[in-house]
């Protein structure tokens, strides 16, 4: 089954295709304002984050292509490390 790619940006990191948003997690929307959540799919599903922004240190203000790549290269550097 492919991803779902309706209301999502695209990134593409080697010879791979990301795809990815951020949204609101409504079931800790009770708790807190603003709880977002950053996630990310790999086209072929082999990557699949799913990030609550407080998580993030820092904590970033607006989410851009560039710091969505940043986090697919951490996660590429450790998944090599791994191996």
């Amino acid at each position: 089954m492919s991803v779902s790619t309706k209301n999502k940006r695209k990134l593409v990191y080697g010879d791979k295709t990301y795809y990815w948003h951020v949204s609101p997690d409504y079931d800790r929307a009770e708790l807190r304002k603003n709880f977002n959540v950053l996630h990310i799919i790999a086209e072929d599903k082999s990557l699949e984050y799913h990030i609550p922004l407080e998580h993030l240190e820092p904590v970033p203000e607006v989410v851009t292509p560039s710091y969505v790549k940043d986090i697919v290269e951490r996660s590429m550097k450790v998944m090599q490390e791994r191996q």
